[in-house]
């Protein structure tokens, strides 16, 4: 068992680890219930966000697992909380823990959905359907939104597969030490990415 899991920012590494899984705000992760989490269907629906608007989120088998972890030992409706079930509120000074902990800085929870969406783009996956999964409406012009109303809800999903499935690849490089594929995985990544891959790898560790 990796030592962050025996302190007290536990719930808040599964957090961080389940927005980068997401790409969900910080305020929408924190307030999340189980009773919007849909095992079946394997989604999440976010009741209210930033743009007013109810978001299903597809969850990836990665993402489930994390959920399924946290379910065994629930102590309310939050999904992240911390001992008693209350809401987590200490954010900035756990994210130092993290930090610490993982050899990082200079990052912030934000920057989780930047990387991803940065990592999304490197896998060839089209804007329209990255700003469906960060659910951005701002880049569309107000007549492409008139005309296409699209969730693009399965191409989402498809995307935030690709994603954990290149998280845990890269996870797996650095556990088993694999120097030749860690190497081979950077320089398949975009520019972009090879700049938040530097604290990406270091930190995937430390969120186990």
């Amino acid at each position: 068992m990796h030592p962050i899991w025996r302190r007290s920012h536990r719930p808040y590494a599964a957090a961080l680890r389940f927005i980068l899984l997401t790409l969900a705000r910080r305020e929408e992760v924190g307030r999340a219930r189980w009773i919007d989490i849909d095992f079946d269907a394997k989604t999440w629906t976010i009741p209210e966000t930033k743009n007013g608007q109810p978001h299903i989120v597809p969850l990836s088998r990665r993402a489930l697992e994390l959920l399924m972890s946290l379910k065994s030992r629930a102590e309310g409706e939050l999904v992240f909380c911390v001992k008693g079930g209350g809401p987590l509120h200490n954010w900035d000074r756990e994210t130092k823990a993290i930090q610490a902990e993982s050899n990082t800085e200079g990052w912030t929870r934000h920057d989780l959905r930047r990387t991803g969406a940065t990592m999304l783009g490197d896998l060839g996956e089209l804007p329209d359907i990255v700003e469906a999964a960060l659910n951005h409406t701002s880049i569309r012009s107000t007549l492409a939104a008139t005309y296409n109303r699209s969730p693009y809800r399965p191409q989402v999903a498809t995307a935030l597969q690709r994603l954990a499935d290149e998280l845990d690849a890269i996870e797996m490089a650095e556990i088993n030490g694999t120097q030749s594929d860690l190497r081979n995985l950077k320089s398949q990544m975009g520019a972009q990415t090879r700049e938040y891959g530097k604290w990406t790898i270091s930190l995937l560790d430390t969120l186990v």
